[in-house]
């Protein structure tokens, strides 16, 4: 699976990953007790709305899918350099996702109190969705031998693009730089890059 690996002005990553195949998330049996359908419910649900979260956290729900990941960088960050971009990413993610995790639970279980009561239970099950998140997001970044087992490789074209991510963007540069988005899409199976990389500008 690749990973192509971009730089921010301000030197954090933006690594964006290509899609997973539907077979990648293994059909789960049947719920039989209460509790395991209700946990099947926040599952199925947290899938329905998982576009509208933030990216970085449905990336890092994905790799733990991910048995071997392919790392993509400019030439010019070199294999050392995304390690350890990559790392630093990670880590952020991990401080981030315990945190948020540790808050919607208490407040999952605060609303569970609720749950007899008849009728949808936002309180419980909003904070429930999100706790779920954080939890699966964990999982594809806590393990400290992922980028050991990980490969990583130049990609030209990412230098290309890598260059106007360092400089004040304008319309004019933007359209410019599409068809390197575009070929860089087609070749690693990706959608909507220009809107990861550039969401200020991204198709106006």
């Amino acid at each position: 699976m690749n990973l192509l690996l971009f730089e921010s002005r301000r030197g954090h990553a933006l690594p964006v990953l290509e899609p997973l195949p539907k077979e990648a998330f293994r059909q789960r049996r049947k719920a039989t007790s209460r509790w395991s359908r209700l946990q099947g419910r926040v599952r199925s649900t947290y899938r329905r709305l998982e576009e509208r979260f933030d990216y970085d956290e449905r990336l890092c729900s994905a790799l733990h899918h991910v048995p071997e990941l392919t790392v993509r960088h400019s030439t010019r960050l070199g294999g050392e350099g995304a390690r350890n971009l990559l790392h630093r990413f990670f880590k952020r993610q991990r401080l981030k996702h315990s945190a948020w995790l540790k808050v919607d639970l208490v407040l999952a279980g605060l609303g569970s109190i609720l749950t007899p009561i008849p009728g949808p239970n936002v309180f419980f099950f909003y904070p429930a969705i999100r706790a779920f998140g954080h939890y699966t997001a964990l999982r594809g970044v806590r393990d400290p031998g992922k980028l050991d087992r990980s490969s990583f490789a130049p990609e030209p074209l990412i230098d290309l693009v890598q260059m106007n991510l360092e400089i004040q963007m304008n319309l004019d540069r933007i359209d410019d730089i599409r068809p390197l988005l575009v070929q860089l899409e087609r070749q690693y199976n990706l959608t909507d890059l220009e809107r990861r990389l550039f969401p200020g500008w991204a198709r106006r």
